[in-house]
């Protein structure tokens, strides 16, 4: 039995397709990305039409870099195995610079991410820099 693909996922898939480049944010779950977020790079990496080979997704061939915030070790884990993931979807990740932001316990009993002035110039620097990859 096929199920069609549903509208919200062919809006997403419409969006990363025009899209130069996507830039992923995400936190750490236990050592590695989010359901949601696993979730919506599977439907990123189908095949935008029925039998259509693997690299005719709305992902393949996209250039992608990875932030993330988490504890200690800055989502170190998450940012390394999204990159693995992310590779063999046939995207084209941005090695040179991803910016990891570590959070004290404290921080998690809010509703606000509050980033230092290093947290920010490191941001603005893999902004930059991705930009930078994008026009090559």
């Amino acid at each position: 039995m096929e199920f069609p693909t549903p509208g919200e996922i062919l809006r997403v898939r419409d969006e990363v397709s025009k899209a130069d480049g996507i830039w992923i944010f995400t936190p750490e779950y236990n050592h590695s990305y989010p359901g949601v977020l696993k979730n919506l790079l599977d439907w990123l990496s189908r095949p935008v039409k029925k039998g259509a080979s693997r690299t005719e997704t709305a992902i393949a061939g996209k250039k992608v870099t990875i932030s993330g915030v988490g504890r200690r070790n800055a989502t170190a884990t998450v940012r390394a195995k999204l990159k693995e993931l992310i590779q063999f979807m046939q995207a084209d990740v941005m090695d040179e610079w991803e910016t990891g932001v570590a959070l004290d316990g404290s921080a998690f009993g809010t509703d606000a991410l509050i980033l230092s002035e290093e947290n920010k110039a490191s941001l603005q620097k893999q902004a930059d820099r991705f930009l930078k990859y994008l026009a090559d």
